[in-house]
């Protein structure tokens, strides 16, 4: 995201690179890597020291070394397979063989060369022993005291990626500064473009050991400079819908704080103060002389989405209209339900994928006519084919399940339009101002009066069995629970395989969840569970993302009233579910979510002024993991659990760009490096206050940057909805939107091609059992939804 130079070292064509070639250039095109810009933002792994000779009669075990000698004694394998020499250096022997390349090595080994050598030594039966050590001639020009060392790109070498990206650093020598010199040099900050040659070609005399590139000062102050830019970036990107969207001349600030007062008299409970606080605020942001961009933060239950719909109210009453953007089907079904009896007789039309190409035009068509009316749906509705006659108010639920780019999408189709955005996932301010900083910020504290806090209980896995009866007791005493699980079938296994076997063992901790060690713990599944409890609890339901809209649409409404006492699901109701009368949760595999995640999880249970009850089974006895999810028994300020979920387990899939984690930062380590953010905020706001001063080559980078981020939004919007026509409530919200994304999250240096998984074939019918409880047949049990009547889906 930091704005670089017009300059060949950021936009040459690796092709051209000298000695490269079109084989090897096609090797890195192939795994992301299109320009020289595109290695020089990717890091070394790490450095080798090879400023001092070392004596081999001093050689340690596992260390790297550079060392002086004569070769002797060279034998090579008749059948060309090894290759073995000794190396004297006066004060000892050591033995060096090669096993790969020998061909290169004909004319390079042979007895009585004197050869300066570097490798890794390891003593066997106390003789130094090296496996594929360089060589180079005594005579030959130095090499760096400090080699960078690079993973491979496919069948391209390490160290045909070393000579690579060494001839991309050349060309940062000529390359102008990417930010303002004299305002770095008020702050005596070094340039990003000196900091990535430094990276690449570190100093011979830096002194004491060499960290590892990503914890060295420079990658640092590259982080620092990168959450700067992006704030930049945003600020602008603000300022430039500002400016293309109209004026608005109506002061109906009056009006508009009537209607939200006339919203909470017809609301069938008096709103908090901190309800009304928030109200206030956004309807007089709302009726402001520029379209407002907020985001509306609070913890799980204390009233956002009503706050959301008096402001709906407002722009209603002014006969405009309004949207709600949800990231999955089932929240925005729900949604529609909700605010067609709130909308004060004004129509709501449904826009999500599940839809007939009829209902699909006729919700089109009311959009573009202008008239008065709610529109709610998924990001569908961030998509050019959405046109709006006169939007007046977009609203995004569960901001935290989309990014930046679906925001500038949305605004980029509807400039005159207000924003707000909703998110229950706490995070600290000043992580909110990088992330968001093209919102502005009301915060909700605590919780609606009458909520009382959940009783959570962690169940180690040697109790998971009194776990799963606590609550199968509860269930048969009246209450009504839920059972959630961190993935739907047994098929995922092999699923999770391939990506291990693609992604190496960083994808394998996060498909066993971040921050768990591989092989610690387990993954429960909903249709285990489901089986597991049918014996206990006859009146048990199960919903997942695999089934169609109007199955989930008929099991939710069974629970909802009370027919069903249980429901076995997976995180497809962490958002936006609302059952008052579910006061019991039971996750299985609670080691696998974040604590945010799980704090949402329990936000569901207790609504409607019964106490609630959150159980949290076990699945691994590691220490770390029961210490973590202990956290949560005796914790329940949303904001000191995030705080402490980002230590200890990393941002995960809570923010970003669809649950992509954190893509948009190469440099910055974050949650790692979260004390940068006060610095680069304060930086960013001194340095936007002076933008008339700015010089044009760089403005117009900025410009370039927020531009590109507009456009990508409104791609990905279209990209969205063209693909959940097709998935027809096939996959969650949360699933399909991250399946949408994963090419845009993965880095140059990790990507891979995509393997495929066959879709399963089905027979018979597409319906549900009609008798008896969870019908779990082998043929039927990815579709059970209980025993329910197939039902049309909901219109608009």
């Amino acid at each position: 995201m930091i704005p670089w130079p017009d300059h060949p070292a950021f936009a040459w064509p690796l092709c051209k690179l000298p000695g490269l070639g079109p084989a090897r250039a096609s090797e890195l095109r192939a795994h992301g890597f299109e320009v020289c810009g595109d290695l020089l933002t990717a890091p070394p792994r790490r450095y080798q020291d090879r400023r001092s000779l070392v004596e081999l009669a001093e050689a340690v075990d596992g260390q790297e070394l550079v060392f002086c000698g004569r070769l002797q004694r060279v034998t090579w394998d008749r059948g060309g397979r090894w290759l073995r020499a000794e190396l004297d250096d006066g004060t000892a022997s050591a033995l060096l063989w090669w096993f790969n390349g020998l061909a290169r090595l004909r004319n390079a080994v042979y007895d009585g060369r004197q050869v300066e050598a570097f490798g890794l030594c390891r003593l066997r039966d106390g003789r130094p022993t090296f496996t594929h050590p360089e060589l180079r001639s005594l005579d030959s020009a130095a090499p760096p005291g400090v080699t960078p060392v690079y993973d491979p790109v496919g069948r391209l070498s390490a160290g045909w990626r070393r000579v690579a990206t060494q001839q991309a650093a050349r060309l940062l020598d000529d390359c102008p500064p990417a930010l303002p010199p004299e305002w770095l040099a008020e702050r005596q900050l070094t340039d990003p473009v000196k900091l990535l040659s430094i990276v690449h070609r570190p100093p011979a005399d830096a002194q004491g050991p060499l960290p590892r590139p990503k914890e060295s000062r420079s990658w640092r102050t590259l982080g620092l400079h990168e959450l700067l830019c992006w704030r930049l970036t945003l600020s602008w990107l603000r300022a430039e819908q500002q400016a293309a969207a109209r004026d608005v001349e109506l002061d109906w600030t009056a009006d508009a704080l009537a209607s939200a007062e006339r919203f909470w008299r017809q609301s069938p409970f008096e709103p908090s103060p901190e309800q009304r606080r928030a109200t206030e605020e956004i309807v007089r942001d709302l009726a402001g002389p520029r379209p407002m961009s907020r985001l509306l933060q609070g913890e799980v239950g204390c009233g956002k989405t009503a706050v959301a719909a008096a402001a709906i109210r407002a722009v209603l009453d002014q006969g405009r209209q309004a949207a709600v953007m949800t990231p999955a089907d089932l929240l925005a079904r729900q949604h529609f339900e909700v605010f067609s009896r709130l909308g004060n007789g004004r129509r709501t039309v449904l826009l999500v994928g599940a839809q007939s190409a009829r209902e699909r035009r006729e919700a089109l068509a009311a959009l573009a006519s202008g008239e008065p009316l709610l529109a709610v749906g998924t990001q569908a509705l961030a998509s050019p084919k959405a046109v709006f006659g006169d939007l007046a108010l977009a609203v995004i639920d569960e901001q935290q399940r989309f990014g930046v780019k679906q925001r500038a999408a949305l605004r980029l189709n509807n400039p005159q339009a207000a924003m707000l955005c909703l998110s229950a996932t706490p995070i600290p301010r000043s992580l909110a101002a990088v992330l968001y900083g093209d919102l502005e910020l009301t915060v909700m504290r605590g919780a609606l009066p009458g909520r009382r806090r959940p009783k959570t209980v962690l169940f180690a896995p040697d109790r998971a069995e009194e776990g799963r009866r606590l609550f199968a007791e509860l269930v048969l005493g009246g209450e009504q629970g839920f059972v959630v699980c961190p993935r739907i079938g047994e098929d995922e296994d092999r699923e999770d395989k391939d990506a291990d076997a693609r992604s190496g063992p960083r994808a394998k901790d996060q498909a066993r969840g971040a921050g768990e060690p591989a092989g610690a713990g387990g993954r429960p599944d909903a249709l285990g569970a489901a089986r597991a409890l049918q014996t206990l609890l006859p009146r048990l339901g199960l919903i997942h993302g695999r089934l169609s809209a109007e199955r989930r649409d008929a099991v939710m409404d069974r629970f909802r009233s009370g027919e069903l006492r249980a429901l076995v699901s997976t995180t497809i109701v962490e958002v936006g579910v609302d059952v008052p009368a579910a006061n019991v949760m039971l996750v299985e595999g609670a080691e696998n979510f974040g604590l945010a995640q799980l704090h949402q999880l329990r936000g569901r249970v207790g609504r409607g002024g019964g106490q609630g009850v959150f159980l949290m089974l076990a699945a691994t006895g590691d220490p770390a993991a029961l210490a973590r999810l202990a956290a949560l028994e005796d914790e329940d300020d949303g904001l000191a659990l995030a705080e402490l979920d980002l230590k200890l387990r990393g941002p995960g899939q809570e923010l970003g760009l669809r649950q992509s984690g954190w893509p948009l930062f190469k440099f910055a380590k974050l949650p790692g490096q979260l004390d940068l953010l006060p610095q680069a905020l304060e930086l960013a706001e001194a340095l936007w206050a002076r933008r008339a001063d700015w010089p044009p080559d760089f403005s117009r980078r900025v410009a370039r940057e927020a531009a590109a981020l507009a456009r990508e939004g409104q791609q990905d919007g279209l990209a969205s909805a063209e693909a959940s026509d097709g998935l027809a409530g096939g996959l969650e919200g949360g699933a399909a939107a991250e399946a949408m994304s994963a090419g845009a999250r993965k880095s140059p240096a990790d990507s891979r091609p995509a393997r495929r998984t066959p879709k399963k074939k089905t027979t018979g019918p597409d319906r549900p059992s009609t008798s008896g409880p969870v019908s779990l047949t082998a043929e039927r049990e990815a579709e059970t939804a209980g025993q329910d009547a197939k039902r049309p889906a909901s219109s608009s």
